[in-house]
């Protein structure tokens, strides 16, 4: 892993020097305590750091880099990439004590020379090789750990707003190349990461906002785990089981309620979550083969209930027979109706970003123009994107992020149109309101712009 692209939240050797800028880069957050008690998942990352600094130790207080370097416990499948960042920040680390507290001095810089390229060169390579013999006492070496633990925990428990929290701490924007290669570090080790890689490789180089990070990160859910949730949720709490074993064998045997929970919910899974709730409360712990069965089960049901709602639609072919009185009231009706309701316009205004009026043909908005339409992430400026947060969705953030990401993924202007208004509807916005007018506008001109896409 990049050094550049790691910037742990441990504590570092205490010195008179500044920190480095690029070390804030990537950073983990960690989970707040909440009133009634420290946070389950908190508890069992630092339970996994205190045993992987202890098999690490063996009994020590202090280990040299070169002694990690050929450690063989960083060659084990399950925590191989956590070795890889342990060892990626502590060779940084052993670089910036050897600046600061400069071993190599002479005695005399008046006897030599020091202007030489080829004496500087050589004087690096010789930092460089005293960094790699640095000794680590324990408390240096356990805040390594907890940082890599802390990371492969919560891409394996919580991926989405892990991957989010780690690309846009100090930045509403990221460029997708740097996102890439971020992402490309984690790809063959979390299949949700790997999904949301194939989005990315879809969006447009430059910026990708935050929002448009979280939508892209929702579209790998639904990918990853909507078509099949119960075997893929298996999966990820098979790879949360290897993870913990890896490094504490006594720990990973079975799984808390908890965390089986906290996991689908994380995962866009909360109906499944809630369902399996009330049974997986009945006992402490649960290994894998006794979690799968409940799951399957409380799927189905879901699956059995959602079909109940679904409302019966008879066949096009299943004509009801009238008599002939039943015939002459209804063409009645209809002729009574005919004339009370007016003919609908055959027009409709929409006024474009160049402010020149259009007339579309109603006929036409049959025929949009084929796809693929812009994303609603571009056609929408930050200055409007914040009216429209404050004025249409009470400030509410993920309510804005859920209506834009179902928008995108509507693909005629009817369909659009028609939860358009119904937004408007749920959240008592007057429609003719100037925000409401303004986002009316760019969703009509999203199917309907100049030049297609």
């Amino acid at each position: 892993m990049r050094d550049e692209l790691l910037a742990p939240d441990f504590p570092a050797p205490e010195t008179d020097a500044e920190p480095n800028a690029a070390s804030d880069d990537f950073f983990v957050p960690a989970t707040k305590s909440t009133a009634a008690g420290r946070d389950h998942w908190e508890q069992e990352k630092e339970k996994l750091t205190l045993a992987l600094t202890e098999r690490i130790l063996r009994g020590c207080e202090r280990v040299a880099f070169s002694e990690l370097k050929n450690a063989p416990i960083f060659l084990e499948r399950g925590i191989r990439k956590a070795g890889e960042i342990v060892l990626a920040l502590l060779r940084r680390q052993a670089r910036q004590i050897i600046r600061q507290e400069k071993p190599l001095v002479l005695q005399s810089r008046r006897r030599f020379e020091l202007e030489d390229n080829e004496i500087r060169a050589q004087l690096r390579r010789l930092r460089d090789l005293l960094a790699e013999c640095l000794v680590f006492d324990k408390s240096e070496l356990q805040a390594a750990v907890a940082f890599a633990v802390r990371l492969n925990f919560d891409l394996i428990t919580r991926p989405a707003a892990t991957l989010e929290g780690l690309l846009y701490r100090r930045s509403t924007a990221r460029q997708k190349t740097d996102i890439a290669v971020i992402l490309e570090g984690f790809e063959d080790d979390y299949p949700f990461v790997a999904c949301a890689q194939r989005f990315l490789m879809e969006y447009p180089d430059g910026p990708v906002t935050q929002e448009a990070f979280a939508a892209l990160c929702r579209r790998a859910e639904r990918e990853a785990y909507r078509l099949r949730p119960v075997p893929a949720a298996i999966a990820d709490l098979q790879a949360y089981q290897k993870f913990c074993a890896a490094i504490g064998p006594a720990a990973a045997s079975r799984l808390s309620p908890q965390t089986v929970l906290r996991m689908l919910r994380e995962r866009g899974l909360s109906h499944l979550a809630e369902n399996a709730s009330p049974e997986l409360a009945q006992q402490e712990t649960w290994s894998l083969p006794e979690i799968e069965p409940i799951l399957q089960r409380c799927e189905a049901d879901l699956n059995l209930r959602a079909q109940l709602l679904e409302p019966i639609i008879p066949p096009p072919e299943a004509e009801i027979e009238l008599s002939a009185i039943e015939k002459v009231e209804v063409e009645t009706i209809l002729e009574v109706e005919d004339a009370v309701i007016p003919t609908l316009p055959k027009i409709v205004y929409n006024q474009a970003e160049d402010d020149e009026p259009q007339l579309v043909e109603r006929a036409k908005i049959e025929a949009q123009p084929p796809g693929p339409y812009p994303s609603m992430t571009r056609l929408i400026d930050e200055k409007s994107r914040q009216a429209l947060i404050k004025k249409v969705f009470q400030k509410d953030l993920d309510a804005y992020l859920a209506f834009i990401e179902r928008l995108e993924e509507l693909q005629t202007w009817k369909e659009a149109k028609a939860f358009l208004d119904g937004e408007f509807k749920k959240r008592r916005v007057n429609p003719y309101s100037k925000e409401a007018v303004q986002l009316s506008d760019v969703v009509f001109g999203r199917y309907f712009a100049k030049g297609g896409k």
